[in-house]
């Protein structure tokens, strides 16, 4: 199997070896389980947490800036939102948008959310077959994160591939238009966990398309323009995983 471009052929490892290769890697210090995920771009959640609590601070993550930059150019070239929108959008915690926020409110529905302007239902599709099964979802969404004690702006979810765990964590900053989120959002205003999780998945999943593209991985016909824009939201319009030759939106090896 391999990509073929400019008379220069990659040759890629069948999907069996890539998944032997990544479990024998982890499976020796026990990463990459549901009780040991392992740690996305190194940063260990409880660390950073307790880090902040001690020091008195809110988190804020280095690796994913709550500014311009993280929704992207894009936004506008696309009509998602005007320049003078752009220009309005407040970086707020969801304490700063209502006076009692919480993760979870009331159990959890496919009828608790609406996908807001970037009109990705595929992703809302896929969080919303996750609330069918309770018990994948609490790994997913780990339950026990508050608003209200040894609360310091830091939340962190689990995302599946390649046969592991990876915790991904956010600072709890959302975008957000006169006090409004932009993006995915919860049909009651106080729950937070339709918001936080579709910011986890954009950090996560143009990362993963980054280091899939240095290690040659990607199928040459992946739309330049998803690889090239600066914003990880903008990524969440296209549904780019079905962009790459290989996998499914679940990350997992599609034959063709």
């Amino acid at each position: 199997m391999g990509f073929v471009s400019s008379n220069v052929i990659t040759v890629m490892p069948p999907p069996g070896v890539c998944l032997n290769i990544i479990e024998a890697r982890y499976k020796k210090d026990g990463f990459g389980k549901f009780t040991k995920p392992q740690k996305f771009l190194g940063q260990d959640y409880e660390q950073l947490k307790q880090y902040c609590l001690t020091r008195g601070v809110s988190f804020i993550d280095e690796t994913f800036l709550p500014d311009r930059r993280s929704i992207g150019q894009e936004i506008l070239r696309h009509g998602i939102l005007s320049p003078s929108e752009l220009a309005c959008v407040e970086w707020r915690r969801p304490a700063e948008i209502v006076r009692f926020p919480v993760l979870v409110l009331d159990g959890v529905s496919r009828f608790d959310f609406g996908q807001g302007k970037l009109g990705n239902c595929w992703f809302l599709a896929s969080i919303g077959a996750l609330t069918f099964q309770k018990s994948i979802f609490e790994e997913v969404v780990p339950l026990e994160q508050r608003f209200d004690e040894n609360y310091c702006g830091i939340f962190h979810f689990r995302f599946w591939r390649f046969g592991q765990w990876e915790d991904v964590v956010i600072d709890d900053k959302l975008p957000t238009i006169n006090g409004r989120l932009i993006f995915v959002h919860s049909k009651n205003q106080n729950e937070f966990w339709p918001a936080l999780l579709e910011k986890a998945y954009a950090k996560y999943a143009i990362l993963i398309l980054d280091i899939m593209r240095v290690e040659g991985m990607i199928s040459l016909n992946i739309k330049k323009t998803v690889l090239s824009c600066q914003g990880l939201w903008f990524l969440l319009r296209h549904d780019c995983w079905n962009s790459f030759r290989g996998y499914d939106g679940l990350h997992r090896w599609r034959p063709h």
